[in-house]
């Protein structure tokens, strides 16, 4: 009799530790499912004839016409994690994932095309029919272009206010590419519990333009590979200096709230884009985004990142590197299953060559010696001003005796 007792206790305390466990893996999380549209505008102020969702009217979709674009998404919100998957009409999908140390994004590869084609970094392999990228933080960054504009439903569940700074680059650009997307001012309002956003304003401010030189080394700008990429860049900083001080670049509001059990989550939200046409000093409104919240539920979920299924290539931004005369972008590779750490061997091996034997900052666009004083440079011209310091010194000392010398002959 007590050693069955004895049995059923030691059963049931390892059923108590499989419970435990199981639940130590999953969170209490928010689940959100709705839609959102967009809408461009041309300069008339009408709806634009120019597609977005690029890629879907490429490969004939034809639901972005007219600058309209629809999406459906669902945003699964854990205390420090977050993930959200969205699917346009064309059935091109994204998936971003926040594991609460990296940001990850997963899509199809399907007519993804770099703003910034570059030979001097890696293409991807033939096969590949996923794409993805990887942030350290919570950070998005377009991939040169979004089937589902995938910066709009982050804004709203995935950037709580902390994590907004003041300058913070333009997400709705490619600021990886583009100097436009720099040098504008976020104003923000957060939620009463400051885990949403609840409005923001974002306007020109020049006090956050850099000198010339510092434009094209900012942190996450990655810098031309070539002469015609420099001069794209150079571009889209000219256009950016276009836009005068206070100008608004983009309105953002939450006009509804979802409340229950102290919990609010934005139910209704609208996001206006202004942009300053090129060669004019007119601003239009260029963008129209609404999002609807069509049903909400809490659940006991755990997040994690997507596996790559089927060839995947990758980028990585945890990689990035700069030395004193080069900047290694991202480490890229091509594979299925599980994505690399941010400590592979041969991830690191190829940040180090590249850092070695890529183009050098002068190499393109800007002279090397406006870019930077590296460690070489700042010691060549300490020696140099002190030699300058020496010989001026001396030149007074000569000067001084002469006129003394001169001085005592005129008195004899």
């Amino acid at each position: 009799m007590s050693t069955d007792l004895e049995k059923t206790k030691i059963l049931g305390i390892i059923t108590f530790l499989i419970l435990a466990i199981q639940l130590s893996h999953s969170e209490q999380v928010i689940t959100v499912q709705g839609h959102y549209a967009e809408t461009n505008y041309n300069l008339a102020g009408k709806p634009s004839m120019i597609p977005v969702g690029v890629g879907s009217v490429a490969d004939g979709g034809e639901e972005n016409m007219a600058g309209f674009l629809n999406v459906s998404f669902v945003a699964t919100l854990g205390k420090n994690t977050w993930r959200i998957c969205a699917t346009n009409q064309a059935n091109e999908w994204e998936t971003l994932t926040y594991d609460g140390t990296n940001t990850y994004l997963l899509t199809s590869f399907k007519g993804r095309v770099d703003p910034r084609p570059n030979t001097n970094f890696w293409a991807p392999k033939s096969g590949a029919i996923s794409f993805g990228t990887v942030n350290a933080g919570n950070r998005y960054s377009a991939p040169g272009t979004s089937y589902v504009e995938m910066f709009f439903p982050w804004i709203v569940y995935g950037l709580p206010p902390r994590d907004v700074s003041s300058g913070m680059p333009l997400p709705w650009g490619n600021y990886d590419v583009s100097l436009r997307d720099y040098g504008w001012r976020w104003n923000v309002t957060p939620s009463a519990d400051e885990r949403f956003i609840e409005a923001f304003k974002v306007v020109r401010d020049t006090s956050l333009d850099l000198v010339y030189k510092d434009e094209f080394l900012r942190p996450t700008f990655r810098y031309p590979g070539t002469m015609q990429e420099f001069d794209m860049a150079q571009r889209t900083l000219e256009w950016r200096k276009a836009s005068p001080n206070g100008n608004v670049e983009a309105v953002y509001t939450v006009n509804e709230w979802y409340k229950t059990n102290n919990l609010a989550v934005p139910a209704s939200v609208e996001f206006e884009g202004y942009i300053i046409y090129a060669g004019s000093t007119n601003t239009f409104r260029w963008n129209d985004t609404v999002l609807k919240l069509d049903q909400i539920s809490i659940d006991e979920d755990t997040i994690k990142v997507p596996a790559l299924v089927g060839a995947t290539y990758v980028r990585d931004f945890r990689y990035t590197r700069r030395s004193e005369s080069r900047i290694f972008p991202f480490a890229a590779y091509t594979q299925s299953g599980a994505w690399k750490s941010g400590n592979d061997p041969e991830l690191l091996a190829q940040r180090d060559d590249y850092l070695k034997h890529g183009p050098k900052y002068g190499d393109y666009g800007l002279p090397s010696d406006l870019l930077k004083l590296g460690q070489e440079n700042r010691l060549v011209l300490a020696w140099a001003l002190l030699a300058l310091v020496q010989v001026v010194a001396i030149a007074m000392i000569t000067i001084f005796i002469l006129t003394k010398t001169k001085n005592k002959q005129t008195k004899q």
